[in-house]
């Protein structure tokens, strides 16, 4: 009885205590496991990415020695390549009315002028690698925001997920119309318009954006994505009409170096390349405003169209050379624009006002 009471009575070592420190260690060691699998992925595909720029700059570089000269040679007919710049430009006001759409559709303040400029100046940033700049040059270029910064943010993410979207949409439209004997370029096409459509849904969006930063995004804010997929599929034809000018300039650029561009066929296959090519450029985020991997694209399907490969190697260099030219001096000229100084000093006081509280 005493032996059996004295047995009842003792209190065996408890080993929560232990279990929880194994199991926090466990965590931390495979939160540090996972951030080094990340690291070693993330460089390995800059290096790969990296090899292949430089790898398809080599191949431009001996292009355009062996047969960029004799092309040029014939000249440029100069009045084409200022279509293509205006119809470029053209392309991107469209798309900086669709952002200008999806900023109001989140309740924000968007002025037309200031978000006109905010969204130009701020497509500079794609030129930095990973172009996350995009997103907060065009959110810190509207003061007017103040608190729904977050929202001009994610406003500014879901814009370019829907445009490329929409971009993979047409190539693959215009490549089924025109040049069905191209089936890889097609299915990679419908490949980006099908992966980024199910992307930008609501529920799949609200998802991602709990694992994906949105830049000014505090903990708890919420993000009217319904309201933005909404606006998007009422901006059908805006988005048309976005990569429509893109389309065209490539038209107006071909058309420059004297080729036969007249037929509607002609306009919509064009049409369709550079939307293709700009998507999948943006796709590989390493990569600077997808030097490299936009010409492989462009020159490859433009030798399917003419036939001649010094050709489209020089229609992929003089398009890339107008569009960032372009970009340039319509970003400068309205960040130069007068408001932009006072626009930086309301938001520099609006940041020192939040700082002193």
């Amino acid at each position: 009885m005493t032996e059996s009471a004295d047995n009842s009575g003792t209190v065996e070592p408890s080993s929560t205590g232990n279990d929880s420190t194994f199991s926090q260690s466990g965590q931390a060691e495979s939160s540090r496991g996972r951030k080094r699998l990340i690291g070693i992925v993330k460089w390995a595909t800059i290096a790969v990415v990296i090899a292949a720029i430089v790898w398809q700059v080599q191949i431009l570089s001996t292009d355009w020695a062996d047969d960029g000269a004799r092309v040029l040679e014939k000249g440029l007919a100069w009045s084409w390549v200022a279509i293509a710049l205006v119809t470029f430009w053209l392309g991107q006001l469209c798309f900086a009315l669709y952002w200008r759409r999806l900023v109001r559709a989140s309740g924000a303040d968007a002025p037309f002028l200031s978000t006109i400029r905010a969204y130009l100046v701020g497509t500079l940033g794609k030129y930095v690698p990973g172009k996350a700049l995009v997103v907060v040059v065009r959110t810190g270029m509207l003061p007017d925001a103040k608190g729904k910064r977050f929202l001009v943010g994610g406003a500014t993410v879901y814009e370019t997920l829907t445009s490329m979207s929409a971009a993979g949409l047409i190539g693959f439209v215009a490549l089924l119309a025109t040049r069905r004997d191209l089936v890889m370029n097609m299915t990679g096409a419908a490949c980006i318009a099908l992966i980024l459509n199910i992307v930008v849904h609501p529920r799949p969006f609200r998802q991602i954006a709990k694992v994906v930063a949105i830049p000014f995004r505090r903990q708890g804010d919420e993000l009217p994505v319904r309201d933005w997929y909404r606006c998007y599929l009422r901006s059908a034809p805006l988005l048309l009409f976005e990569w429509l000018g893109s389309g065209l300039s490539l038209w107006a650029t071909a058309a420059a170096f004297g080729l036969d561009v007249g037929s509607w066929e002609a306009m919509v296959f064009l049409t369709g390349v550079a939307a293709l090519a700009t998507a999948a450029g943006f796709l590989v985020l390493p990569v600077p405003a997808g030097i490299g991997v936009r010409e492989f694209i462009v020159i490859s399907l433009l030798t399917h169209w003419f036939g001649e490969h010094a050709t489209a190697v020089c229609i992929s260099l003089i398009l890339r050379t107008i569009w960032t030219a372009g970009e340039i001096v319509l970003a400068g000229g309205l960040y130069l624009l007068p408001g932009v100084s006072w626009a930086r000093a309301k938001l520099a006081d609006s940041n020192g006002a939040a700082n002193a509280v």
